[in-house]
């Protein structure tokens, strides 16, 4: 919720209008029953190959002497509400026909799942759903205490949850708990167990069962996985990765005063420092920071990059794990050092990404105290601060934040978008998700907020719309109907 630089970079704008589009391309789902403005979230239930939209609007109500702010869901034509507010966002089941969402009313909290309520609760927590996709799952909070709902099962009371996961395979519920001042980890029906403190570094493997997390136990940490418990160590564990298929776990620990990476029965060092372990995502190469003899280096693999003025904190692969990328600092500046290839000097480097063909990378740099956005021979800018650096996941498209004369905007290659008071792409999570783009690589969603309240936009066709994208349904609104469009 990140590619070497492109010889050249462009935006893919396919412009066209309406009446350009073949007429299926879009369909007609229904009117609203509100102004476009204040619908804050939009959806698609789908049922028997039709689709009914869903939508929240805030509306202002007086009643009696003070206005008052309600939200309202409708299904189709049906209304619900008014709720004090639909929290976050609404959620839909792995077959698209039943809508989750939670509502607030008189400080309480409801799950509403299609045309069953749950609560009140104190608060809702984690909303997912069992691998068959019958059964849903979510945290509780009831008069202080915290629960687990599993299907029709309620497991608890906690006095404090954390936590809650699948296994990559979806067949392993896991979650975090504390019980009597002491912290567990259930695993399927099995406690993990007791911990001095809530566990750190949490890794699933990419498939499978494999899980690892890191535990303090009588002061002592250990790493925990699902076969086995390595340690103990004095010092926390704050590096660890997992094979692709959980069986092996590769960390950098600190033993005798001296750091070390470890794999299996393997050893790599020692380095008076080492931190930021970072695996491909092929899961084949790892490339870590180590301090050598007061000197700054990367490690990959066997190869050995450096030295350099301060300790690299951030590395990323490009998609086909191919590349290596990070910011490094040489003479007091900052480049920019993708495999073999260098760029800079800058004053400083923040954010860097690939683009999904591996071969694209653009990055943000500060130079003379303004930030620019680099693209292979485009340097974009200068702006007062630049954020959710993010490519399309088909094709070169980039979009990102961008500060200008202290308003947000949102920078699509030569489009320009706001002002808006902030962007992200969930309220829930207004710092993870930046951009969610259609399979076409140019029409993505987000949500921006403005006068403290989000709002789903949707930019297509060159154009800025109040829209979403829900399982690769494109959905917007335009003279107050909702369409929906197949890419």
């Amino acid at each position: 919720m990140g590619q070497p630089l492109c010889r050249f970079f462009y935006l893919w704008a396919i412009v066209f209008t309406f009446l350009a589009v073949p007429a299926w391309a879009h369909e007609l789902l229904d009117d609203i029953v509100c102004d476009a403005h204040q619908v804050t979230q939009l959806g698609v239930l789908t049922s028997q190959d039709a689709y009914l939209p869903v939508y929240v609007y805030r509306q202002e109500l007086h009643d009696g002497m003070e206005p008052v702010t309600k939200d309202f869901l409708v299904i189709g034509h049906e209304k619900q509400g008014p709720y004090d507010r639909v929290a976050s966002s609404f959620r839909f089941s792995p077959d698209g026909q039943t809508l989750i969402y939670e509502a607030v009313t008189d400080e309480k909290h409801y799950l509403m799942v299609g045309n069953e309520q749950r609560g009140p609760y104190d608060a809702v927590h984690w909303v997912g759903f069992t691998p068959n996709g019958q059964g849903l799952v979510y945290g509780a909070e009831i008069d202080a205490k915290h629960y687990v709902m599993v299907g029709s099962e309620k497991r608890g009371p906690y006095d404090w949850l954390g936590l809650i996961s699948f296994t990559a395979d979806g067949q392993t519920l896991i979650y975090e708990v504390q019980i009597d001042e002491q912290y567990y980890v259930i695993v399927g029906n099995k406690k993990q167990g007791p911990y001095d403190t809530g566990i750190w570094n949490f890794t699933l493997s990419s498939r499978g069962q494999g899980f690892a997390y890191v535990a303090q136990i009588d002061g002592q940490y250990y790493i925990v996985t699902n076969t086995k418990k390595l340690g103990p160590y004095a010092s926390r564990i704050d590096d660890l990765v997992l094979s692709p298929d959980g069986q092996g776990v590769v960390y950098l620990a600190s033993t005798g005063g001296d750091f070390y990476l470890i794999a299996g029965n393997q050893k790599t060092g020692p380095y008076d420092l080492a931190s930021s372990l970072t695996l491909a995502p092929n899961g084949r190469a790892l490339a870590y920071a180590a301090n050598i003899n007061d000197r700054n280096y990367v490690i990959k693999d066997k190869e050995k990059f450096g030295p350099y003025d301060q300790n690299v904190a951030n590395f990323i692969f490009s998609p086909d794990s191919k590349t290596l990328a990070y910011a490094a600092s040489i003479n007091g500046q900052e480049y920019l050092v993708a495999g073999n290839k260098k760029w800079g000097p800058h004053d400083w480097i923040a954010l860097f990404t690939f683009g999904a063909d591996s071969t694209t990378l653009a990055y943000t740099a500060t130079i003379d105290g303004s930030y620019y956005v680099m693209a292979g021979n485009k340097k974009m800018g200068p702006y007062e601060n630049v954020g959710h650096l993010t490519f399309a996941s088909h094709g070169p498209s980039l979009a990102y934040t961008a500060e200008i004369n202290g308003q947000k905007y949102l920078i699509f290659g030569q489009k320009k978008l706001g002002p808006y008071d902030d962007v992200s792409a969930d309220p829930a999570w207004p710092e993870d998700h930046p951009f969610t783009f259609a399979s076409d690589g140019q029409t993505f969603a987000y949500q921006v907020r403005i006068d403290d309240d989000f709002k789903p936009r949707l930019f297509m066709n060159n154009e800025e719309y109040i829209g979403s994208i829900h399982n690769d349904h494109i959905l917007y609104i335009k003279e107050n109907k909702i369409y929906r469009k197949a890419p």
